[in-house]
């Protein structure tokens, strides 16, 4: 086929209103999909293991880790105050107006006052009627910050299980006068048993086993022996003395008195 030749089909080919479409729509498509593939190969690719950017030369920045700070009696006694009101008002869902104050916005995001003290709040309760005691456990102080362990333990005899919490306790306000808030409420482990239900389930099954034999119970079979040892001459000399009693008695009634002979002088 000659180039002239080539020409004239390449131009019969366009000459047709309907390829010329095809081949529009066609080289359209590839530009996109051009752009697209080279997109996909240019944005960068995270596999779901980010490490921090490292520079040649340079070593990558981390943040470092909070630092622990000591914090004095009375702050500690008025954060452990503050907890122990937001578990009683908020935790207990009792009067939990007054737990607003006691709560962090971090915490009460989205909610009003009145909103607030319709109970519907976001902090896992515990009731109120099967506590027995709430015990603390500070598990870090760092600037303005206190972190509790909080066990919340039923009483013995409820059917209610232990929870442990972890508590955030935060310090907010001006310097001169600061009040700590609670702004993290969140179980960290299943219901268990508490200390006090182990144990009386540990004593309800100790009652219920069978009583072991006392030492006691082993001399007896010891006693019996030596019992009958001595108490059998005694009953066959009881019983031979009566015998003899009735023997007697069976005579003098049948014979009469016994007669005694005297010899007269002559």
């Amino acid at each position: 086929m000659t180039a002239s030749s080539g020409g004239r089909g390449i131009n019969r080919m366009l000459a047709s209103p309907r390829r010329r479409r095809r081949l529009k729509w066609g080289t359209g498509l590839l530009a996109v999909g051009g752009v697209v593939g080279g997109a996909v190969v240019l944005m960068p690719h995270d596999n779901g293991d980010s490490q921090p950017s490292v520079r040649a030369g340079k070593p990558s920045l981390v943040a470092p880790a909070p630092k622990h700070v000591q914090m004095g009696a009375a702050e500690q006694a008025a954060a452990k105050s503050a907890a122990a009101k937001f578990i009683d008002t908020a935790v207990l869902r009792r009067h939990i107006d007054q737990s607003w104050e006691l709560t962090a916005p971090e915490l009460r995001a989205g909610f009003t006052r009145k909103t607030w003290q319709s109970g519907n709040i976001p902090v896992v309760p515990f009731p109120a009627d099967k506590l027995d005691s709430v015990r603390y456990k500070t598990d870090y102080t760092i600037k303005n910050h206190i972190g509790y362990q909080v066990s919340m333990l039923p009483h013995a005899d409820s059917q209610a299980q232990a929870i442990l919490f972890s508590m955030e306790m935060v310090k907010r306000g001006p310097a001169v006068s600061p009040h700590w808030m609670v702004d993290y409420w969140a179980p960290i482990s299943p219901g268990v048993l508490s200390p006090t239900q182990r144990a009386k389930n540990a004593k309800e099954v100790a009652d219920s086993a069978p009583q072991p034999i006392g030492s006691g119970w082993l001399l007896l079979p010891i006693v019996g022996i030596f019992g009958l040892i001595l108490v059998l001459p005694l009953a066959l000399l009881i019983r031979g003395m009566l015998r003899h009693r009735r023997a007697e008695r069976a005579y003098r009634e049948a014979h009469g008195p016994a007669q005694t002979s005297s010899s007269s002088p002559s």
